[in-house]
């Protein structure tokens, strides 16, 4: 499935804007594909997809913990796994003095106001 045709998807369900045609491929993922909507322009969403069980364990993480604050929020899971929608977050997380694995992360993350 090609990001027009997810985006296409989205549209016809009311999840993502009528003028949404297009995303920017982005790297860095080893398994995964990510986009970035809409393609030109700012980013008001990220669509990733992977295996089934990868993409149901990600959403699984994002609903379990929605009150972090710097984890971004599941818009939408596809029911069929194939892909997930979750809101842009501008930045990147560094902590020079944070030599832990993510395991760890919790506990110094705030929560969302």
């Amino acid at each position: 499935m090609n990001i027009q045709e997810i985006l296409q998807e989205l549209r016809g369900k009311g999840i993502i804007e009528g003028g949404l045609t297009d995303g920017r491929s982005l790297s860095g993922g080893t398994m995964s594909r990510i986009y970035a909507v809409p393609a030109e322009g700012p980013p008001r969403y990220m669509v990733k997809q992977n295996d089934a069980e990868i993409t149901r364990a990600e959403s699984l993480y994002l609903r379990t913990y929605e009150d972090v604050a710097i984890l971004p929020r599941l818009i939408y899971e596809d029911k069929d796994h194939r892909f997930l929608v979750y809101s842009y977050m501008a930045g990147f997380f560094e902590n020079p003095g944070f030599r832990s694995g993510k395991r760890d992360w919790g506990s110094a993350c705030p929560a969302r106001a």
